[in-house]
């Protein structure tokens, strides 16, 4: 695949679960359009995993991430008490949790 047309793709895949992250967190923000474990073009997939990332204490993200980790979208900094009512929506919504470690935008 090209990189215009993957890329087209991808961005339409990430702005859907930045939407859909944000009906939930308030606010979420789109993050990796193409996925990072391949050689080519190729855009993040469809489906959609949560996970809770820790990154400066006490602050963590909730991300949306594809079935290879690779991160569609990401909520503003949160508290990490404030993350549990988030997850019981995202399962109620029949997301599951991602079981590895994504991979976020640097």
């Amino acid at each position: 695949m090209q990189y215009f047309e993957a890329s087209k793709i991808g961005q339409k895949r990430t702005e859907e679960a930045a939407r859909l992250l944000a009906s939930v967190t308030g606010y979420a923000k789109s993050a990796v359009f193409l996925k990072h474990e391949v050689t080519g073009f190729e855009p993040v997939g469809e489906d959609n995993y949560y996970s809770v990332v820790q990154l400066r204490p006490p602050s963590v993200v909730v991300v949306l991430c594809d079935s290879g980790g690779n991160a569609k979208a990401m909520s503003q900094f949160l508290h990490p008490k404030a993350v549990d009512p988030i997850l019981t929506k995202l399962q109620q919504m029949g997301i599951k949790r991602y079981e590895g470690e994504p991979y976020l935008p640097t």
